[in-house]
């Protein structure tokens, strides 16, 4: 009996020990494996704070890099004080900038248009980050007052409903009250403001020719500053030929087209200017979709349908550019004949320049905005002989413009105008006379005109440069 005791404790004292070193065979992997896993969430929580860290000084790094680009701007802004300082037509002036903090910026300016371009490109710590921006400028203190009426030897004559509020200049003749057959006579004289009387008025300083042109030499070969050959695409047309996105090479900048064009589709350009030259005929489709700096000069006229879409671009044309009934677009026309359509909208900041050479033998020059059609922006109409009195400008009685106009040639004011005009005269036909210096029908209040309206660039004395729309 007790032999069998002994047996049996003994078989469970061996059984303990087999059962202990199982145990004890589990636990050392058990904590190295424990102690894995630990370590594994440290580190991923060390990385995570490290990203974290990395993520928050990058996106300080971009916001100070862009805080660089818009100093840039406003450095070069306060670098350009005058006319001289502007850049030539097609060239671009370059500026490099230390900023604060290691801040640097690298900034180009150029002409776009009557407006200026701009790209800066912000540093700091290996991050860019870059700006495009158009740029106009402040109204000129001669453009505070509602008219400035520039002929030396006649009175300003006001008659029918006309009523201008703001303060008006007028040479030595002054002004007075006119009576007209189917006309009201005013009983005072319709002026909501003072009238300054001036020795000598001119209506602009500023010389177009350089900047027509410039464009018009793009007609000729001549490549702006800054493309490259690489960047130069010649396409011939046979028929007709549609332009697009697609077949213009990611790295065209200049497009020479020989031939006849049509652009049905979407030409979209937001940072790098984009030049199409045209030698013929160009159409809009319906689908025309031409979205951001893209400049398109032609030979022939232009007809921009309602259903084009045009923002910030700019059309150059030899002859005549037409803007039909209900089109809606913001652009740049430049030709010596512009017809803005009956219900056309021009949105702000449009502008509107016909130059007339000395050889030019079209029929129909000049500006005309139709009525119910609108304007927003800067119209300019220029002669190359100075001495030519024919009427370039005619804005019929229910037409609004909302900015500035400005004309070396006489203009018949019927219409609206939010804002400044600055003409060499007025002028209209009542059989069987001619009157100058005459105004009937029209409008112009200053006060209506936002302050924040910016204006072209350069055609008065340069004023203070401001943003227009980023781009």
């Amino acid at each position: 009996m007790q032999k069998q005791s002994r047996d049996l404790l003994k078989r469970l004292f061996l059984k303990s020990n087999v059962l202990y070193d199982e145990m004890h065979g589990y636990a050392l992997p058990s904590v190295l494996f424990l102690i894995t896993i630990l370590s594994v969430v440290i580190l991923s929580i060390l990385a995570l704070q490290y990203f974290q860290r990395q993520n928050i000084q990058t996106a300080a790094a971009k916001v100070k890099a862009d805080y660089a680009a818009q100093s840039g701007i406003s450095k070069i802004f306060s670098e350009l004080e005058s006319n001289s300082d502007l850049p030539i037509a097609g060239q671009i002036i370059e500026r490099s900038y230390d900023l604060a903090d290691g801040e640097k910026a690298s900034v180009t300016i150029g002409w776009w248009g009557f407006y200026l371009y701009v790209r800066s490109i912000g540093s700091f710590r290996r991050i860019n980050e870059t700006r495009f921006a158009l740029v106009g400028q402040t109204p000129t203190k001669r453009f505070k007052n509602s008219l400035v009426f520039a002929n030396m030897n006649h009175q300003l004559v006001l008659t029918g409903s006309t009523h201008i509020k703001g303060d008006v200049i007028v040479g030595p003749p002054g002004v007075s009250i006119g009576t007209l057959s189917n006309y009201s006579t005013p009983r005072i004289i319709p002026i909501e403001g003072k009238v300054k009387r001036e020795p000598n008025i001119n209506v602009q300083d500023f010389d177009l020719t350089k900047q027509y042109n410039y464009y018009d030499a793009l007609l000729e070969g001549t490549i702006p500053q800054g493309i490259e050959q690489a960047s130069i695409q010649h396409l011939q047309s046979e028929s007709q030929l549609h332009i697009s996105s697609k077949m213009i090479k990611p790295e065209t900048k200049y497009l020479d087209i020989k031939g006849n064009a049509i652009i049905d589709s979407g030409l979209i350009c937001r940072e790098d200017p984009l030049y199409i030259v045209i030698d013929g005929d160009l159409a809009f489709g319906r689908d025309a979709c031409i979205d951001g700096v893209v400049c398109i000069v032609s030979s022939q006229s232009m007809r921009i349908p309602y259903t084009a879409h045009i923002d910030e671009s700019l059309l150059y044309s030899r002859k005549e550019v037409i803007v039909e009934p209900a089109a809606i677009l913001t652009a740049q026309i430049i030709a010596p004949s512009i017809q803005i359509e009956a219900g056309a909208k021009m949105l702000y900041h449009s502008a509107l320049i016909s130059y007339i050479k000395k050889d030019n033998n079209m029929q129909q020059k000049g500006i005309t905005i139709k009525n119910g059609a609108q304007v927003e922006g800067t119209i300019i109409v220029d002669t190359e002989d100075k001495s030519n009195n024919n009427v370039f400008l005619n804005i019929e009685s229910a037409a609004k413009i909302s900015g500035f106009i400005i004309s070396n040639t006489p203009i018949t004011l019927d219409g609206s105008i939010d804002g400044c005009v600055r003409t060499k005269d007025f002028y209209f036909y009542e059989s069987p006379t001619t009157y100058l210096g005459w105004l009937r029908s029209a409008r112009i209040d200053r006060e209506a005109l936002p302050k924040s309206t910016l204006m072209t660039v350069g055609i008065d004395t340069l004023s203070q440069l401001q943003v227009l729309d980023w781009l």
